[in-house]
């Protein structure tokens, strides 16, 4: 009589039973692997050089850890549902803090400041491929995290006014749009924009000294 999943990790985990284990091993771990794979290309590709076997690793040990963590009282998931969803969200969360924690080596890469006119000059044409990629995906993250930043900290005059800006309008642009005076759009953008530089810069551990106010424009190619 074949036996289901959640008696086998039970044995496991109260028994230590290694018969168990390599039953589930053997029904999920290659699969496991495969999808693992498969989501880094399709949503990464490969921007942090991984092998394969740096993906066969991270997975043991989420195999381990997810076999143990599994409630067994609950049937919200079966184990295979519970097994793929919570991999993926930890390799996910995985990539996203290597990216993030590099952030200060790609951006450095990628920009550098001109003492002349206090710009920064994009240099991603020189850069590899792989460099270009990894920069995008940060790039990404930067802004998805600014956007949700600033729901959070601007009243409702600031954030129509964060909203035209962050897209690419120019100072003029937005006063016409919001009807408000261009001298008042110009010190919101440059008051906002010097909070959320901050809060780039710290969450995103970027080793720079100075981000001009039109940081977000200039990494999005505005």
């Amino acid at each position: 009589m074949k036996t289901d999943d959640r008696e086998l990790i039970y044995l496991y985990r109260t028994e230590a039973l290694q018969s168990a284990f390599d039953i589930l091993y053997e029904n999920y771990f290659d699969r496991l692997i495969s999808a693992t794979y498969n989501y880094y290309l399709n949503a990464f590709n490969k921007a942090l050089n991984f092998e394969i076997s740096d993906i066969k690793s991270f997975c043991f040990n989420n195999f381990i850890k997810i076999i143990n963590e599994f409630n067994l009282n609950s049937n919200k998931y079966n184990f295979s549902q519970y097994l793929f969803i919570v991999n993926r969200s930890y390799f996910r969360d995985y990539l996203i803090h290597e990216l993030n924690t590099s952030g200060n080596h790609v951006l450095n890469v990628a920009f550098s400041l001109n003492e002349t006119n206090n710009q920064y000059i994009s240099e991603t044409q020189h850069s590899n491929d792989e460099n270009k990629l990894t920069l995008n995906i940060l790039i990404k993250q930067i802004i998805d995290y600014v956007k949700h930043y600033a729901l959070n900290i601007l009243n409702d005059k600031q954030l129509s006014v964060f909203n035209l800006w962050i897209n690419g309008s120019d100072f003029e642009k937005i006063h016409k749009e919001t009807c408000i005076g261009l001298n008042k759009v110009i010190n919101i953008v440059r008051s906002m924009a010097k909070k959320i530089n901050y809060a780039i810069a710290y969450k995103f551990n970027l080793n720079i000294k100075f981000l001009p106010y039109n940081f977000c424009l200039k990494i999005q190619g505005f």
